[in-house]
């Protein structure tokens, strides 16, 4: 019997550790982005439970498995020999991978399952090192509960093993005293002791039943809520960044940036958190919302002039810096079409100063708003770290339309503008982008600027040529990624085609530069405005034409008459009817919300710095602690928390026509039942807490009768040569003592007496 109970609780252990192993090997796999490992640990685990645990088939002796370690050992060593720091890490979580394999399909023991236990553990250590998914973060919860388990069927089996062992050791006592009596009964009792040693423990169904799994659910749920809070709550001293490992880039999500990196790695995710909401609104009709056309309006942010190895950058004008001017006012001599469209922007709290509106833009009255004539941006005065409203002017609209052009306000820096990056040696980096932005203007009409560029947005915004994807594409090494993307791999998002756009110009001597800012946004139609997330962050052009190639109507405007104007151009494609067919199935909103996920593991997990954690969960506890004393304290707040109650009173609970009604008789009869129910409750809790506090000396009194009567048997037992050994609990010592009186005929009646007295 006891041996069945070994085996059972064994094989449970075996198949626990099987899923365990997989698990860790596949928390690595994605850290490394290797899919072969962990489906290679499923075949092993598997395997190794049928062939190795059940069947006993394939069992490595020590020769074959120190052969296989010795294996394993050099193809790390040549890894390690080969790659950069970050490779040599790889490296060492494939031994440990290596490792496990060898070991579970060796024949298990005590010390072999540590060992499983432990290499399990070290591959989660590592793979948190390499990876920065929420999926990694999804199953670590996984982990931790088939671990908790494999720790307790571990610990339950090494009890079988020790009773066992315990059990033989009683065995062989009673067949000691059995040949020193002479008695012939000496097999028939020591088969009686052995059932009475393993009755504890014989059952092992019963002691891993829903009651066992029951347990480890709730120590389970104990250690992640446990988890979470010292997370959280434990105090960061002194990092101020995250802790992601270094060489490890994290992921990249769309958003506003002052610059732009080209040729990085991984998928980008689109972030729903909301930046600002924008009201535009019109003279002639104040009290409706103006909705732009397509709900494509263009709020720039930055602009950017210098490119070079796959990076933009600001211009930065020595002369300038640190300068500000106030918004210029509505000029008098503008022409009345297009009217005037006011637009008023809420924005979230930000850690810069930079403000965004469609341009032109002018002050609507008197504001504290000013441009930086350093980085052509608008800005306001002071860094404010709450939500900020300001409201402008624009004559961007026409009939609800977007012009695309903004009039210049001096002519553009020739330098700047018109840059193109060479290499070390002096070379062309990007000669294929010259030569395909040649061909399309070889076949323009118009040779003036404006045609030009329109056709080469034209080029761009084929979707048959290239194609908008915010999938991760693998760059040519040692190419630049605009040139890759022009000529290879036609895929990309929007700050692909705006680079490539304004190269194509700059090649063509048009100056042109990279515009940073948000495109559109979701219309409320409730409050009739727009909110704009970071993930309406968009990447467009600007390419200048001068005073004398100015058309249509931008020759009425006196400031473009003047300085020239710069046109808006979006290369960008439209949406892919794949995109399109998963929005309308809801894909996308679910893809959304994957991507809302990723960022909160991403910002609150794995960027938990001091600063964070501060900003994130000291900050706001201490100030809604604050706030709630302030209101106890001061008889202004006492008033609002007595006005809330009263609203919740009338309001909610519909108190509002007084006691009297058929709303107060509901709620009085409710609220009395309730206290009387709680009174009630409360005396019985009080009267149960009473009578125990009286029982428990008497109790504390008997139980301490109860041990000094055993310390008294355990000596008189003890005068006869049966002493307890140290290693047994009082039940064992009871049951083996008993066997041994049974034994002899003489001692035969007392032989039940030992365990009544250990269980009494």
């Amino acid at each position: 019997m006891r041996v069945a109970a070994r085996a059972g609780a064994e094989r449970w252990l075996q198949i626990s550790l099987a899923v365990l192993t997989s698990l860790g090997t596949l928390l690595l796999g994605m850290g490394e982005r290797n899919v072969l490992l962990p489906v290679l640990a499923v075949i092993v685990s598997i395997s190794s439970v049928y062939l190795t645990d059940i069947k006993g088939w394939l069992q490595l002796n020590t020769f074959v498995a120190n052969v296989a370690g010795v294996i394993a050992l050099a193809v790390t060593w040549r890894d390690w020999n080969t790659y950069a720091s970050e490779g040599q890490l790889l490296s060492l979580a494939n031994l440990l991978i290596y490792l496990q394999f060898v070991l579970l399909y060796r024949k298990k023991s005590i010390r072999n399952y540590w060992l499983l236990l432990l290499l399990s553990l070290l591959q989660v250590a590592v793979a948190a090192a390499l990876n920065l998914s929420v999926s990694f973060g999804l199953l670590l919860p996984v982990y931790m509960f088939v671990g908790l388990l494999t720790m307790a069927l571990f610990v339950v089996f090494r009890e079988h093993v020790e009773q066992e062992g315990l059990a033989e050791s009683a065995d062989s006592l009673n067949s000691a005293a059995a040949a020193v009596d002479g008695a012939g009964r000496g097999p028939r009792a020591r088969a009686r002791a052995s059932r009475q040693v393993w009755q504890s423990s014989a059952s092992f169904e019963s002691g891993l039943g829903w009651a066992f799994l029951r347990q480890m659910i709730w120590l389970a749920a104990g250690t992640f809520v446990f988890s979470l809070i010292w997370f959280f709550g434990l105090p960061r001293g002194g990092k101020k960044g995250p802790w992601r490992p270094s060489g490890v880039m994290p992921f990249t999500s769309v958003g506003f940036s002052e610059s732009v990196s080209l040729g990085q790695l991984g998928e980008v995710y689109e972030n729903p958190e909301e930046v600002m909401q924008v009201q535009f609104t019109d003279d002639a009709r104040p009290n409706e919302g103006y909705r732009v056309g397509g709900d494509s309006a263009l709020f720039r942010g930055s602009l950017l002039y210098h490119y070079g190895r796959g990076r933009w950058e600001p211009l930065r004008q020595r002369a300038l810096r640190g300068q500000t001017l106030p918004l210029p006012r509505l000029p008098d001599d503008l022409p009345k079409d297009p009217q005037p469209v006011r637009e008023k922007i809420t924005i979230g709290a930000r850690t810069d100063r930079i403000l965004f509106t469609v341009l032109p833009a002018y002050a609507a009255g008197p504001t504290d708003l000013q441009s930086s004539p350093d980085t052509e941006q608008l800005v306001r005065s002071k860094d404010i770290d709450s939500t900020f409203t300001y409201e402008l002017l624009t004559t961007a609209f026409r009939d609800h339309i977007s012009q695309m052009w903004v009039p210049a306000d001096g002519k553009p820096d020739a330098k700047a503008a018109l840059q193109m990056p060479r290499k070390q040696d002096g070379g062309d980096p990007l000669s294929g982008l010259r030569a395909e932005a040649a061909a399309v203007a070889a076949i323009v009409p118009g040779k003036d600027p404006e045609s030009i560029a329109r056709a080469l947005e034209g080029h761009l915004r084929d979707e048959n040529a290239f194609q908008f994807s915010l999938r991760s594409v693998r760059r040519a090494l040692g190419t630049d990624p605009v040139e890759d993307f022009v000529v290879t791999n036609r895929q990309g998002h929007c700050e692909y085609f705006a680079s490539a756009l304004t190269l194509m110009l700059r090649s063509l001597h048009i100056p042109a530069r990279l515009a940073l800012g948000f495109k559109g946004g979701e219309w409320d139609p409730v409050h009739r405005r727009y909110q704009v997330r970071e993930l309406h962050a968009h990447a467009w052009v600007e390419a200048y034409v001068g005073p004398k190639e100015l058309r249509n109507n931008l020759l009425d405007h006196p400031q473009a008459k003047r300085n020239g104007a710069w046109l808006i151009l979006d290369p960008t494609p439209a949406r892919s009817d794949d995109d399109e067919f998963a929005d309308s199935f809801g894909i996308g909103a679910l893809k959304r919300l994957l991507d809302l996920t990723q960022l909160v593991w991403t910002n609150y997990v794995l960027g938990m710095d001091s600063r964070r954690q501060q900003e994130a969960i000291y900050q706001p506890l201490l100030e809604r602690l604050e706030s709630a004393l302030h209101s106890l304290t001061d008889e202004e707040g006492r008033e609002e928390i007595r006005r809330w109650l009263a609203e919740v009173l009338q309001q909610r609970l519909g108190l509002s026509h007084g006691l009297l009604s058929w709303q107060g008789l509901l709620i009085s009869m409710t609220s009395l039942l309730a206290g009387v129910g709680s009174w009630k409750a409360a005396s019985m809790l009080a009267g149960r807490v009473r009578r125990w506090r009286k029982r428990r000396p008497a109790a504390l009194r008997r139980a301490a009768r109860r041990v000094e009567f055993y310390e008294q048997f355990e000596s008189l037992l003890a005068r006869y040569d049966m002493p307890r050994v140290a290693a047994q609990t009082q039940l064992e010592f009871a049951l083996a003592t008993g066997g041994h009186l049974a034994e002899s005929p003489m001692t035969q009646p007392a032989g039940a007496l030992p365990r009544r007295i250990a269980e009494a």
